[in-house]
């Protein structure tokens, strides 16, 4: 799944609108072709622009999509996470997905930038950095520039840049059930960060961001 991502085409091995549908949604940038013609061009590959694609935090979905049958959720919430109730979900989350990625914000782990990654049911959560709040500006250029980018448009006064922002394709995914899901693991207004209990912590043990 990894090498759709850094691909600059993909030839399908025979005509499947789901499937075109779903490598399309998985790397917009790719030409997906079901015969080699029209593909003139595609050797002048650009590695940073594909390493950039394959990093858990960049998105480059649109808010909402569907084609062929293919859905994609852009999600996003200003609160962080309830560490176990995000744990706890995480199987129903990915339940239905082909790919996921983007940046976590865990209530118990303000200081790392964790990054969610996932193929199929298989998910991976771990550090990428640190938030820009927590780094002077002269280290800014050690978080991504999409995340920078995004940064300065979504900027809170109060926790800087820390949020949660992930994109979610599948065919046939429920969008709407699975927004209702992630909501019911943010943080509630009432709930202390002192009272709860971390799971992702020995995961993530060894990984702290510096």
């Amino acid at each position: 799944m990894r090498q759709l991502e850094y691909a600059d085409a993909v030839v399908l091995t025979r005509p499947d609108e789901t499937v075109a549908a779903l490598v399309q949604a998985i790397n917009p940038q790719a030409l997906v072709r079901t015969t080699v013609d029209g593909l003139t061009g595609v050797q002048l590959h650009d590695p940073d622009a594909a390493e950039t694609r394959v990093e858990p935090g960049t998105i480059t979905a649109p808010v909402w999509e569907e084609s062929g049958g293919v859905r994609t959720l852009v999600w996003q919430s200003t609160r962080p996470f309830h560490p176990e109730r995000l744990y706890d979900a995480l199987e129903d989350l990915v339940a239905g997905t082909a790919r996921g990625k983007g940046t976590v914000w865990l209530a118990t782990q303000s200081h790392a930038r964790l990054g969610w990654d996932s193929f199929g049911t298989n998910i991976s959560i771990g550090v990428l950095g640190r938030w820009l709040a927590d780094l002077p500006v002269d280290r800014w250029s050690e978080v991504s520039q999409s995340h920078r980018a995004r940064s300065a448009l979504e900027w809170h006064p109060d926790h800087g840049d820390r949020s949660s922002y992930l994109s979610l394709t599948g065919a046939g995914l429920d969008v709407w059930e699975l927004a209702r899901r992630l909501d019911g693991c943010v943080l509630r207004a009432d709930e202390e960060v002192s009272a709860l209990t971390d799971p992702f912590a020995p995961y993530l043990e060894g990984s702290t961001a510096a």
